[in-house]
């Protein structure tokens, strides 16, 4: 049996409109975008489904979402990091003296981050965190092979 199709009061069109115009992100555009195929053009979820690619189930949560919480759950960006150890303004704060080493010419030791940064979270972590870190910080990371030794013959 078809889900009942969902109703929209005239406030809620408008501002389902008024988003649609103003979002510039492509996801959020998108999310918008379902909401106005089902509020303003009165689609059902397979047709919906068909112009989006999105999946029908998708569709009902965005659209669930909407009317439970309104237009910011809806377009609110996940910057979820979970099992994050620092949060990023603590990453900016713990950077700051490796920036300042920096400008001043140093060249830095992904090792030597990675020490620091075990000693301030007072635990074990991979040097992929480091990179991912800075990363996320926009640093600029040089990666040199490692030397060989050669013995003579």
């Amino acid at each position: 049996m078809a889900r009942p199709q969902p109703k929209f009061t005239a406030e809620q069109k408008s501002e389902i409109l008024k988003a649609f115009q103003e979002e510039k992100r492509e996801k959020g555009y998108l999310k918008i975008m379902v909401l106005k195929y089902k509020a303003l053009d009165g689609l059902n979820s397979r047709e919906i489904s068909e112009r989006t690619g999105f999946h029908k189930d998708y569709i009902n949560r965005i659209v669930g979402q909407y009317k439970r919480q309104g237009m910011d759950a809806v377009v609110a960006r996940s910057v979820a990091r979970n099992h994050a150890y620092l949060s990023l303004e603590e990453e900016t704060e713990f950077l700051e003296t490796f920036r300042k080493r920096a400008l001043k010419g140093e060249i830095l030791d992904i090792v030597d981050i990675s020490k620091a940064l075990n000693e301030h979270v007072n635990r074990e972590v991979g040097l992929y965190l480091v990179y991912d870190m800075l990363k996320r910080h926009n640093w600029a990371c040089n990666v040199y092979p490692r030397r060989t030794k050669f013995q003579g013959t």
